[in-house]
């Protein structure tokens, strides 16, 4: 994705962009799952693009996390 536009592109910006996490064998299986019906990106707007940063934290992320009692600033 481009800076201020919401276009994907089909490259890396530098090759440090790339990235490999961790995950618990139950979430990647439940990954597996989930993506094994979709293509594209994981999370994206209802129009399909991706999420900004801020915005998915925002409007999704800090909510969730504050009903469960756990959000603290600079979690989401």
């Amino acid at each position: 994705m481009e800076k201020d536009c919401t276009r994907i592109t089909d490259k890396l910006k530098t090759e440090f962009s790339y990235r490999q996490i961790d995950l618990h064998p139950d979430v990647a299986a439940y990954l597996g799952k989930f993506m094994a019906k979709k293509s594209g990106l994981v999370l994206h707007t209802s129009e399909g693009t991706p999420y900004l940063y801020g915005n998915l934290a925002d409007d999704w992320l800090d909510p969730r996390l504050a009903k469960l009692g756990l959000y603290e600033v600079g979690m989401g």
